[in-house]
């Protein structure tokens, strides 16, 4: 096979790319493309060593199954879905669970502290300025003590969110390190594992060292963005601050932007994106189906609404960038 030829053949190098091609038959355009470091921070984490212990272990994993390696990131994308994303998101659950059976006893709260400031305003002959500020800052005061009280501060479903991130990261620099052949100093087999990814081309895809602009960006962006959509709406009307407000625009705009920044990157690492978005949206879709959420301790809707059919009457882009 072609591949097994690059084990016994000199070592790869930039100027031999077009004549594999040939071989591949792809394109010596696409070639020159690969390994073109779009951006200076395009390279940032490359040498951390938890990024290098991810490059090794995927590199090792691939070696092993003998899958290629669009299958080889699918895989390690859903497993670390399965091992760290989907027990983070049922502690997320779980903790909107307890917020929402607090719901009777915040509105009892809010009601209660109206009633008050009223009568403070009567008697103590405050203006409207004054009244609202001493009600909000006493409803503050109380509801922050009772969320914590229950371990289900609004804000701790977004700590939770937080903590894959660092998953993310270094899988995705894992990836871009392989693609990019970095870091420059890491002895061993760069080249040839350049090459694997360079003549790999499932699918739609050209290769895998190469952008993919439209197809795999679209489905990170738009996986992402409904399951977004879907964890919105199983948010309570709880009070909102400024900060919890802007959170989802904040999340939409990295979402987006992300996206953009997938148009050039090498396919490989966009399809990671690409997998992680419909995995998480699998996870969320999975513990919100009927039965499931009420074998984990979860909240189901009330209304029975399955989640695909949550997916379809709710989600629109137009509708997630103007909802407050």
């Amino acid at each position: 096979m072609l591949l097994s030829n690059f084990r016994v053949a000199a070592p790869c190098s930039a100027l031999n790319v077009c004549s594999v091609r040939n071989k591949s038959d792809l394109t010596s355009a696409v070639a020159d493309q690969a390994a073109q470091i779009p951006f200076s921070g395009a390279t940032i984490f490359s040498d951390l060593t938890p990024v290098l212990a991810a490059q090794d272990a995927l590199c090792q994993l691939h070696d092993v199954t003998g899958l290629m390696w669009a299958p080889t990131i699918v895989a390690v994308t859903f497993g670390v879905r399965l091992l760290v994303g989907m027990p983070i998101t049922i502690l997320q659950q779980k903790s909107i669970f307890r917020l929402e059976k607090l719901k009777p006893e915040i509105m009892k709260l809010q009601s209660d502290i109206m009633r008050e400031s009223f009568i403070a305003k009567k008697t103590y002959n405050w203006d409207d300025r004054r009244t609202a500020a001493v009600s909000a800052q006493a409803f503050k005061k109380h509801f922050r003590s009772l969320v914590e009280q229950h371990n289900c501060h609004p804000f701790r479903g977004l700590a939770l969110s937080l903590l894959q991130m660092p998953a993310w990261i270094t899988l995705s620099s894992a990836i871009r390190n392989i693609a990019y052949q970095l870091p420059e100093n890491l002895p061993g087999d760069q080249e040839y594992r350049f090459m694997q990814l360079l003549v790999e081309n499932p699918l739609w895809i050209e290769s895998l060292a190469t952008p993919d602009p439209f197809i795999l960006p679209a489905i990170f962006v738009a996986a992402s963005l409904t399951n977004l959509n879907l964890h919105r709406a199983n948010n309570l009307t709880v009070p909102q601050t400024k900060l919890k407000k802007a959170l989802p625009y904040v999340f939409g705009t990295l979402i987006v932007g992300i996206g953009v920044i997938a148009t050039y990157v090498p396919s490989a690492v966009s399809l990671y994106w690409a997998t992680s978005g419909v995995s998480a949206l699998a996870v969320t879709i999975f513990l919100r189906t009927p039965g499931v959420g009420t074998a984990l301790g979860l909240k189901q809707k009330s209304s029975g609404i399955l989640p695909l059919s949550q997916v379809k009457s709710r989600f629109s882009l137009k509708q997630l960038l103007s909802r407050t």
